[in-house]
Protein backbone atom coordinates (compact mmCIF):
# COMPACT_ATOMS: atom_id res chain seq x y z
CA UNK A 1 0.00 0.00 0.00
CA UNK A 2 1.31 3.54 -1.14
CA UNK A 3 1.88 5.99 1.38
CA UNK A 4 0.74 9.54 0.94
CA UNK A 5 0.73 13.08 3.05
CA UNK A 6 -1.88 15.04 3.61
CA UNK A 7 -0.32 17.80 1.66
CA UNK A 8 0.23 15.06 -1.74
CA UNK A 9 -3.80 14.32 -1.35
CA UNK A 10 -5.02 17.79 -1.40
CA UNK A 11 -2.52 18.70 -4.30
CA UNK A 12 -3.10 15.63 -6.37
CA UNK A 13 -6.57 14.67 -5.08
CA UNK A 14 -7.94 13.68 -9.06
CA UNK A 15 -4.84 11.75 -9.55
CA UNK A 16 -5.11 9.69 -6.58
CA UNK A 17 -8.50 9.02 -7.40
CA UNK A 18 -8.14 7.72 -10.37
CA UNK A 19 -5.43 5.36 -9.27
CA UNK A 20 -7.70 4.24 -6.55
CA UNK A 21 -10.46 3.40 -9.37
CA UNK A 22 -7.57 1.05 -10.96
CA UNK A 23 -7.58 -0.41 -7.36
CA UNK A 24 -4.48 1.54 -5.84
CA UNK A 25 -4.93 1.92 -1.98
CA UNK A 26 -3.02 4.70 -0.25
CA UNK A 27 -2.39 5.67 3.35
CA UNK A 28 -3.16 9.03 4.12
CA UNK A 29 -0.70 10.97 6.66
CA UNK A 30 -0.38 14.04 8.32
CA UNK A 31 2.81 14.90 9.70
CA UNK A 32 3.78 11.00 9.50
CA UNK A 33 1.10 9.38 11.44
CA UNK A 34 -1.39 7.46 9.98
CA UNK A 35 -4.76 9.38 9.54
CA UNK A 36 -7.17 7.12 6.68
CA UNK A 37 -6.78 4.80 4.23
CA UNK A 38 -7.82 6.31 0.19
CA UNK A 39 -9.30 2.82 -1.42
CA UNK A 40 -11.35 2.13 -3.81
CA UNK A 41 -15.68 1.69 -2.89
CA UNK A 42 -16.94 -1.86 -2.93
CA UNK A 43 -19.35 -2.66 -5.94
CA UNK A 44 -22.98 -1.40 -5.17
CA UNK A 45 -25.05 -4.91 -4.46
CA UNK A 46 -27.84 -3.49 -6.90
CA UNK A 47 -25.04 -2.87 -9.49
CA UNK A 48 -23.44 -6.48 -8.94
CA UNK A 49 -26.95 -8.42 -9.51
CA UNK A 50 -27.88 -6.24 -12.13
CA UNK A 51 -24.75 -6.90 -14.27
CA UNK A 52 -25.65 -10.29 -13.74
CA UNK A 53 -28.92 -10.40 -14.91
CA UNK A 54 -27.84 -8.42 -17.95
CA UNK A 55 -25.13 -10.91 -18.67
CA UNK A 56 -26.96 -13.70 -18.54
CA UNK A 57 -29.93 -12.43 -20.15
CA UNK A 58 -30.22 -14.10 -23.67
CA UNK A 59 -33.28 -13.97 -25.79
CA UNK A 60 -34.23 -17.43 -26.88
CA UNK A 61 -35.67 -17.83 -30.13
CA UNK A 62 -38.18 -20.73 -29.36
CA UNK A 63 -39.93 -18.83 -26.48
CA UNK A 64 -41.84 -15.29 -27.18
CA UNK A 65 -39.51 -12.96 -27.29
CA UNK A 66 -41.86 -10.41 -25.45
CA UNK A 67 -42.54 -12.72 -22.61
CA UNK A 68 -38.70 -13.32 -22.10
CA UNK A 69 -38.64 -9.26 -22.34
CA UNK A 70 -41.01 -8.16 -20.08
CA UNK A 71 -39.43 -10.88 -17.27
CA UNK A 72 -36.14 -8.91 -17.36
CA UNK A 73 -37.77 -5.89 -17.19
CA UNK A 74 -39.71 -7.13 -14.11
CA UNK A 75 -36.60 -8.72 -12.44
CA UNK A 76 -34.65 -5.44 -13.01
CA UNK A 77 -37.46 -3.36 -10.97
CA UNK A 78 -37.87 -6.09 -8.46
CA UNK A 79 -33.79 -5.70 -7.92
CA UNK A 80 -34.83 -1.74 -7.38
CA UNK A 81 -37.34 -2.34 -5.22
CA UNK A 82 -35.34 -4.48 -3.12
CA UNK A 83 -32.81 -2.23 -2.76
CA UNK A 84 -33.91 0.97 -2.59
Amino acid sequence: MKTASAYEVKTHLSKLLKEAERGHQFVITRQGVEIAVLQPAAASPVKSLKEVVRRTYKPNKLLNPNRLDVVYVCLLHFIDICYS
